[in-house]
């Protein structure tokens, strides 16, 4: 899957490539969903969120996510507004665990799902998953992350019978990696 590095992939492959990945989101969930990624773009973090997508302008339920892809450490995250994060939170199985650690383990799931068919052999350290309640600029930020790393961004947009919301999936890497990373993609 993986090809010699080069430059990004036309958006339209990355797109195809998360797109497929979210067609396993909803067995994640209770009930029929539909999930989607609807667009995608690349910026560098020091230009982000004014160049990349956001889920809300201020506080934003955010699920960090550190992973590996053939050696590389990456920072995957999730990013939706407080409502669309109940939402999720709701319609998502049942467990024992209490709710903010049940959301934490669906952020990393998502990414899990997200990632599947682009970077199907990345290593996602679900229990180092962290929720970060803030600004999706800020919980990037605070990854203390240098300027230069590549943020690509995915709008998801997820419905049912009773609602439609979304949210924003992210990956942070550094920008030489990131050849490697999106040339999966293709």
């Amino acid at each position: 899957m993986t090809t010699p590095p080069s430059a990004a992939p036309a958006p339209g492959d990355l797109l195809a490539a998360l797109a497929a990945g979210a067609a396993s989101i909803p067995g994640l969930f209770e009930g029929p969903l539909l999930a989607q990624v609807v667009d995608v773009c690349q910026c560098d973090l020091a230009a982000f969120p004014e160049a990349g997508s956001v889920a809300g302008d201020d506080m934003t339920a955010n699920v960090l996510v550190p992973l590996t892809w053939k050696g590389l450490p990456l920072t995957a995250a999730v990013s939706f507004e407080p409502e669309a994060a109940f939402g999720l939170l709701r319609r998502a199985a049942r467990g024992e665990r209490p709710p903010l650690e049940r959301y934490r383990a669906l952020g990393a799931d998502l990414v899990r799902c997200l990632l599947h068919t682009w970077l199907e052999d990345a290593e996602v350290r679900t229990e180092a998953a962290s929720l970060v309640e803030d600004s999706a600029a800020a919980a990037l930020l605070g990854t203390h992350a240098p300027g230069d790393t590549t943020v690509v961004c995915a709008r998801i947009a997820l419905a049912d019978e009773d609602a439609a919301f979304g949210g924003v999936f992210y990956l942070l890497s550094d920008p030489k990696p990131l050849a490697t990373i999106t040339d999966a993609a293709a």
